[in-house]
C-alpha cells in the first residue's frame, strides 16, 4: 500500500494510471476494493471530491515495478504529464 499526497494534476494522475500493467487497487468506504484503472466513475467522483484543490491524499495498493517507477517520476515531476 502506498499513500499518495498532493495531487494536483488529476487528469494526468488518471491517465498515467490508466496505463498500469498491474491493478491499482483503491479501498472505498464500504471496507470494498475497486481497481482505479480506466474506472471511469470512481475517477468522476474522485475528481469531483477533490476540486479545484486535488486530492490531499490517496491511499493505493500499486504492484510492479513499473508501475512504482511510474509513479514515483510522476510525483517527483510535480504531477506533470512525463510520457
Amino acid at each position: 500500500m502506498i499513500t499518495v499526497y498532493n495531487i494536483q494534476n488529476l487528469e494526468s494522475f488518471f491517465h498515467i494510471i490508466d496505463d498500469f500493467k498491474n491493478p491499482v487497487i483503491l479501498q472505498i468506504k464500504k471496507g470494498g476494493y475497486q481497481d482505479l484503472r480506466n474506472n471511469d466513475i470512481l475517477q468522476e467522483i474522485l475528481l469531483s471530491v477533490a476540486g479545484e484543490k486535488g486530492l490531499e491524499q490517496i491511499c493505493l495498493n500499486i504492484e510492479g515495478k513499473e508501475d512504482l517507477d511510474n509513479i514515483i517520476t510522476f510525483l517527483l515531476n510535480k504531477n506533470e504529464r512525463y510520457f
